[in-house]
């Protein structure tokens, strides 16, 4: 799933020039901190503990062409969500980072088998949570309407600005629904993008038509934002299955773009969406 947004992003790469690569102005980087817990390739052979609650992201550090393979979960402890392919790309095909999230006590292996050579193979102990709960994400931006029933499709570019309060983004949040018939899961892209329409991160997620309605998409940890400066969700679906939905009103520092114009004409529209931050 990771590989189509990796080959959409190479295009584009293959498009600039030196005299017009996109400015890094307001393109920040993740900045490294204890709330999740960082694998590395240097990681694999270990047996290493995480609490409930914690992200767990694997950074393998290599080009696409090292062949490794999907990553596999033995156990129920660690559920995978979602890979992030951070902007700019480098043109020789990096691997995403891949997120996962430790979600009851026990103990559960990643591995990423790999063709060719030796594989990635972790063992994390899940251990249950003795925090009070302040390092949890808290919710920032939402859609606060309810919703009746307007939906959008995903063919064309949909697109929903905000401005972020808080100055770490940790997660994005939309609401979907099956629009069309066909397969029971579904591949879907989430890319944000700063105000002037540059890609700061692309996420993929295979996603169920019986869970479409909350597609939670984690990001690496302390992935840094401006707070007040306008950024964008764009949803994209390979699969043809989903729509988003929309509501006429429901959030005011922000608008639902449908190919770069408003989603409903005359009206503050806002697609259904909630982010999550910290501090």
């Amino acid at each position: 799933m990771h590989h189509a947004r990796l080959l959409r992003l190479l295009v584009l790469l293959a498009f600039w020039s030196p005299n017009h690569a996109w400015p890094q102005v307001d393109n920040p980087r993740p900045a490294a901190n204890q709330r999740a817990l960082l694998l590395t390739p240097a990681s694999s052979g270990h047996h290493l503990y995480a609490k409930v609650g914690q992200i767990i992201q694997v950074d393998l550090k290599t080009l696409s062409t090292a062949g490794y393979e999907a990553p596999q979960v033995s156990g129920s402890s660690i559920q995978y969500s979602n890979s992030v392919l951070l902007w700019p790309v480098n043109p020789g095909g990096p691997l995403p980072i891949y997120i996962f999230e430790a979600v009851s006590p026990g103990e559960a292996r990643i591995q990423f088998p790999r063709n060719g050579g030796a594989g990635f193979d972790v063992t994390i102990g899940v251990r249950a949570s003795s925090t009070s709960g302040s390092n949890r994400p808290i919710l920032d931006q939402a859609t606060t309407a309810e919703w009746k029933q307007g939906w959008t499709n995903l063919s064309n570019s949909v697109r929903q600005t905000f401005k972020p309060s808080l100055p770490r983004l940790t997660a994005v949040e939309v609401e979907l629904v099956v629009a069309n018939p066909g397969p029971s899961l579904g591949s879907v892209s989430m890319t944000l993008l700063n105000a002037e329409g540059q890609p700061l991160l692309a996420a993929d997620k295979t996603i169920s038509v019986d869970h479409s309605d909350h597609a939670l998409f984690l990001l690496p940890d302390g992935f840094r934002v401006f707070p007040g400066k306008s950024y964008s969700i764009e949803i994209s679906d390979g699969s043809g299955l989903f729509g988003w939905k929309y509501v006429a009103a429901g959030y005011n520092r922000g608008e639902a773009l449908f190919n770069d114009k408003p989603l409903v004409p005359g009206a503050q529209a806002a697609l259904l969406f909630r982010t999550f931050g910290s501090k």
